[in-house]
């Protein structure tokens, strides 16, 4: 897709977003007016679901057009927020499922090889294994991106 919107409420997030190429968009600020504006009232023509929250999955709902895909990698734990004939009249594909981690990895491995310095900023935080109940803390509060457990810390 030659345009990507980034939606989050974590304005660090969003940063980094902008830095990888992604408009970002707050998710405080109205993101499906925002969408619709940029898109003349059309919608999204898809829409990656990766939270795994009712809520995200429908907001991917609200942001998509007639006709489009929702790809939801978030593992979705809640009742579905919309009805099936919903889904039917606004002739949305829905697609489930985790990445196929085996089959991917060893070329996802060679890309980060080579373009370490454009992912570094995703780790905010190195923590010895015994402050896990502080980086999860922190992780809850959105206070932190990714954070790595050293075991020689």
């Amino acid at each position: 897709f030659p345009t990507v919107y980034a939606i989050d409420s974590v304005e660090e997030r969003l940063e980094e977003a902008k830095r990888h190429g992604g408009i970002p968009i707050n998710l405080n600020t109205d993101p499906v007016s925002a969408i619709k504006k940029v898109t003349e009232g059309r919608g999204a023509d898809a829409v990656m679901e990766i939270v795994g929250h009712a809520d995200a999955l429908q907001l991917a709902y609200d942001l998509i057009r007639p006709w489009g895909v929702i790809a939801s990698v978030g593992v979705q734990q809640d009742a579905f927020p919309f009805k099936g004939p919903q889904v039917y009249d606004k002739n949305v594909r829905l697609q489930f499922g985790r990445c196929p981690v085996r089959a991917l990895f060893p070329e996802a491995l060679q890309i980060l090889s080579k373009k370490q310095d454009q992912f570094k900023n995703f780790i905010s935080h190195r923590m010895c294994l015994s402050d896990a109940p502080k980086a999860y803390e922190l992780f809850d509060q959105r206070l932190a991106r990714k954070i790595i457990f050293d075991l020689q810390i």
